[in-house]
C-alpha cells in the first residue's frame, strides 16, 4: 500500500497522507508551507502546465526561505512535537534531550522543541524547549526541512505531461 501521497479530491479538497504536511513531528511552518505548495502546484498546473507550476513552486519556496531567514516566522511555528515511545532511551536523540530540559518523562508524553543554532552539533546544545531562555533558531536546519517538503511535491511533477490551457 502507498503510505505517502497528496492530491485533490473531486470536491476540491486537498488530501495529505504520510507527507510532511500530514506529520505532527514537522513544525507547523513546514506543514503549512507544503500544503500551500500543493495548492499552488495544482492550481497552476491547469493554467500554465508543468513549467508554470514549477516556477510558482520555486517562487513560493524562495519567499518562505526569505521569511524564515529574516526572523519573521514566530518560534511557535518552528516547534517540533515528538512523543516519547519508551520509558528509557540509550541514545540521547533530540526529543529525549528536549524531554529532559522540559522535565517530561514517561512513555506517551509529548515534548515540543526548537532546533537551535549552536557552533557544536551536540543534540543537548542544539535543542531548546520554549521557556528555557532565548532561542536562536537554526535557520539552516529549518531550510533543509522546507526543501525536503518542497522536493516531496516537486518530485511528483517530473514525469507529468499536462498541456497548459490557453
Amino acid at each position: 500500500p502507498v503510505k505517502r501521497y497528496f492530491g485533490v479530491t473531486a470536491e476540491g479538497e486537498y488530501v495529505f497522507k504520510g507527507v510532511e504536511a500530514a506529520r505532527s513531528d514537522y513544525p507547523p511552518f513546514v506543514r503549512s508551507f507544503q500544503a500551500r505548495l500543493v495548492e499552488t502546484v495544482f492550481s497552476t498546473l491547469e493554467k500554465s502546465g508543468v513549467d508554470g507550476a514549477l516556477s510558482a513552486a520555486e517562487e513560493l519556496l524562495k519567499r518562505e526561505v526569505e521569511r524564515l531567514r529574516s526572523g519573521l516566522v514566530p518560534v511557535e511555528e518552528l516547534l517540533i512535537e515528538k512523543t516519547l515511545r519508551r520509558e528509557k532511551y540509550k541514545v540521547k536523540a533530540m526529543h529525549v534531550v528536549a524531554a529532559q530540559q522540559a522535565g517530561v518523562s514517561g512513555k506517551g508524553s509529548k515534548v515540543c522543541f526548537v532546533l537551535a543554532k549552536h557552533p557544536k552539533s551536540s543534540p543537548h546544545l542544539r535543542v531548546r524547549v520554549p521557556g528555557t531562555g532565548t532561542i536562536l533558531p537554526d535557520y539552516d536546519a529549518y531550510e533543509k526541512l522546507l526543501v525536503r517538503a518542497y522536493e516531496t511535491v516537486i518530485s511528483s511533477l517530473v514525469n507529468v505531461n499536462i498541456p497548459a490551457s490557453h
